[in-house]
């Protein structure tokens, strides 16, 4: 059985996400939000995601781009929270949204929260496929239909093993993340270099007189 790791985003993996959002299709994003959503509607929605109390979960392809998203809305008085989950296109199939569905699940169970919800097009229907097979209630109205689930608690030793899984693999993506763009400064700062010295060179073969440079 394939594993697949969903660490949880931060602040600073807004770009990521805004960049997964802005490949979606405009059907794709109609189907995730329920409405049309240009770039400043996208903008305004990931600089509007309150990291300091909702959650958000990704997964990295192996050239670390975000390509799994999943925003869990969470509301204290309610006790319950609202799930936004998409995948990139090419990425479909693979098990991506019901890993981090159920991600989100254990997040919303260590948070003691008692339910979680979605809203989704009828239209789609993978999402309503998903839904029905982790066991939530579906409630269509019109167009729309609504996805609920009460939270089953997580016992407190499984939940610490849990925690501790994720926060590993949490930790490994970042070390990626940090480490590819550190990399990428690195072969930056050494192009920078080069063309200085080779500018340099230019400079000093420039002032050796005609007759005495060398020919090849």
């Amino acid at each position: 059985m394939r594993v697949v790791v969903v660490p949880i985003l931060t602040r600073i993996h807004k770009p990521n996400i805004l960049q997964h959002l802005a490949a979606l299709s405009a059907d794709d994003l109609w189907l995730r939000f329920g409405s049309p959503m240009r770039q400043s509607a996208l903008e305004n929605y990931v600089n509007g995601i309150d990291f300091s109390s909702d959650r958000a979960l990704g997964i990295y392809d192996p050239e670390l781009k975000l390509v799994g998203f999943t925003h869990v809305g969470i509301e204290p008085a309610k006790r319950c929270a609202e799930l936004g989950i998409s995948v990139s296109p090419e990425y479909r199939r693979r098990g991506y949204a019901e890993a981090m569905l159920r991600r989100a699940l254990l997040h919303a169970a260590h948070l003691d929260l008692d339910q979680v919800y979605g809203y989704f097009r009828t239209a789609n229907l993978p999402m309503m496929r998903l839904a029905r097979k982790a066991g939530f209630d579906i409630a269509i109205h019109g167009s729309e239909g609504v996805a609920s689930k009460q939270v089953e608690k997580t016992p407190p030793g499984k939940q610490r093993w849990a925690d501790a899984a994720r926060s590993i693999a949490s930790c490994v993506t970042r070390f990626k993340v940090v480490d590819a763009a550190f990399r990428g400064m690195r072969a930056r700062a050494l192009a920078r270099l080069a063309r200085k010295v080779w500018a340099g060179r230019r400079q000093m073969f420039r002032k050796i007189p005609a007759s005495q440079r060398p020919t090849v």
